[in-house]
């Protein structure tokens, strides 16, 4: 062999050995500043979402409390621009936590039991008075064997909801977004729903066959940037994690609707527990008087299988000859347009002043019609949007002689003595957390960080503790190790106040040892649900 060659062979051996050397070690180091990158990406948004959610704890908090106290209309409606705002930033927010741990693959939901009826309550609570500002009505209908208790990722889903519907009725010039719940499969472990969110023109209209619509598939595979469909981009991912699909279809004058559907768990024990209440309304007569047929289809497909029979008037209708000729039993009015019909059948109801006892009204705040009619506003009036328990007592109190409004009322005297210990370094929050309970019977004690929860856990007995996560001097997954594995304190329910909403975050406070946990901001009907579960066993 010629040395030459060979030498020169061996030359290039060696040269490409070292070239891919160089080429492992490049890699290697971009392999590194990546996982670098991802932690300090990860790092500065739980730090962003903590600071921001805390002090969003105290603005929503605080406003939801003035909500309780008398307020002109005007003033409710500043403070529902408020609370919207507020809500907004938090979603943006939240969009963008969600984007960035899709593209370094931390994306995870979590799975807790949750309200169904309640969550859907939350997304018409969000979005009324935004959609009501631009003459547009927010309807929602469950169907009957919808159950009212599942396991998800309750905060993602009513994210996906508002971005759905804050997309649904872009360029669409009609007045009504319904939003329709059913069951599209059931088994004896889980449950899979389907949801319609469509505009209509004013009538139920039935949602259009499912192949008229497209797929919306989520292009999260290719990164998807911040941008005008961030919010449907991270809404079909969601649903795609859920085992469920997204489909749209795109109407000139009528916006975007949208169906999806969810595979979710049953929860157990609860699961038979029905979305629509029971009422007593067996065998009575009902008439339903509304200027909108969207609000009285959803009401008659409510009751219809209690009622003796129901009648349904109009604007076109006699209200008159209607309440000579038929015997009646309840009146539910639902008015928000017509200015000139609401003052005629309030005016034929107060002609029978024996009608008032048996009439529910629902109707916005901010209407002019009581001003007129001042008689209906101390009797039996709900003001949008409605809750379902809402209407429900409101009807009770209307058809059954023996009920008691103060025992269906929700009230927490099962609470009396009981005491908690709140761990909770902002005085804003501690504020508002001992406000929201004040009328609980509860006791109340504070510690300021995790040492002194275990200093006042050494010297009182508790029945239960609201531990926040992040605190100085000593947090609250180290404070509850401690009460776990140290001072043995193996009963007492410890719940989590976290303003953390990555998944993670939530799966160390249940491997702490805590028992459940509420996001920040906490709502006030949210906490109470928390503490009726932990408190009663």
């Amino acid at each position: 062999m010629d040395s030459t060659y060979s030498s020169s062979a061996k030359i290039d051996v060696t040269t490409e050995d070292a070239q891919l050397e160089h080429v492992l070690e490049r890699t290697n180091q971009m392999l590194v500043n990546a996982e670098v990158d991802n932690y300090a990406t990860k790092i500065f948004l739980k730090n962003m979402s903590h600071k921001v959610r805390t002090s969003m704890n105290g603005i929503l908090g605080f406003v939801d409390l003035i909500f309780h106290s008398e307020l002109t209309g005007k003033q409710h409606r500043y403070l529902e621009l408020v609370k919207n705002s507020a809500y907004e930033l938090l979603i943006y927010l939240d969009d963008h936590i969600d984007l960035s741990q899709i593209e370094i693959e931390q994306y995870k939901t979590s799975s807790v039991t949750f309200n169904l009826i309640t969550l859907l309550e939350t997304v018409v609570d969000l979005l009324y008075q935004q959609l009501h500002e631009k003459s547009i009505q927010l309807h929602l209908h469950v169907e009957k064997n919808v159950p009212a208790y599942v396991m998800g990722d309750a905060e993602r889903l009513i994210r996906t909801f508002i971005n759905l519907l804050s997309k649904s009725h872009d360029g669409s010039t009609l007045n009504d977004v319904v939003i329709n719940v059913s069951v599209a499969d059931c088994s004896s472990k889980y449950i899979t729903l389907a949801f319609w969110i469509y505009n209509s023109d004013g009538k139920m209209l039935i949602a259009p066959e499912l192949n008229s619509y497209t797929a919306v598939e989520s292009p999260m595979g290719n990164r998807v940037h911040p941008g005008h469909n961030l919010g449907l981009a991270i809404a079909s991912y969601f649903i795609q994690s859920q085992n469920g699909s997204l489909y749209g279809r795109r109407q000139e004058n009528y916006g975007t609707n949208f169906y999806f559907t969810i595979k979710l768990p049953l929860a157990t024990n609860e699961s038979q527990l029905s979305g629509n209440p029971k009422t007593p309304i067996s065998e009575k007569n009902i008439l339903i008087v509304a200027d909108n047929s969207i609000n009285s289809a959803i009401i008659e497909k409510s009751f219809s299988a209690q009622a003796k029979q129901i009648t349904i008037a109009n604007e076109n209708d006699n209200i008159s000859n209607l309440l000579d000729t038929k015997e009646v039993d309840l009146i539910i009015i639902d008015i928000s347009r017509s200015s000139q019909f609401a003052s005629t059948v309030f005016s034929e109801i107060l002609k029978r002043s024996y009608l008032i006892p048996k009439t529910v009204v629902l109707i916005d705040r901010d209407t002019p019609y009581f001003k007129s009619f001042p008689e209906f506003e101390q009797l039996n009036t709900i003001f949008k949007p409605c809750k379902c328990h809402q209407v429900s007592n409101a009807i009770s109190r209307v058809t059954d002689d023996n009920y008691n409004y103060s025992i269906q009322k929700q009230t927490y005297s099962n609470y009396n003595q009981k005491r908690i210990l709140l761990v909770e370094d902002i005085l804003v929050n501690q504020i508002l957390a001992k406000t929201l309970l004040k009328d609980t019977g509860i006791l109340i004690d504070v510690a300021e960080d995790g040492e002194k929860a275990l200093q006042a856990l050494e010297n009182n007995e508790y029945d239960l503790v609201l531990m926040d996560v992040q605190m100085p001097l000593m947090d609250g997954i180290t404070a509850t190790k401690i009460i776990r594995n140290e001072m043995n304190l193996k009963d007492i329910p410890i719940i989590a106040m976290t303003a953390q909403i990555m998944t993670e975050d939530k799966e160390m406070c249940m491997d702490a040892g805590m028992n459940d946990y509420i996001s920040k901001p906490i709502r006030n009907d949210e906490l109470h649900e928390i503490l009726q579960k932990w408190l009663k066993k």
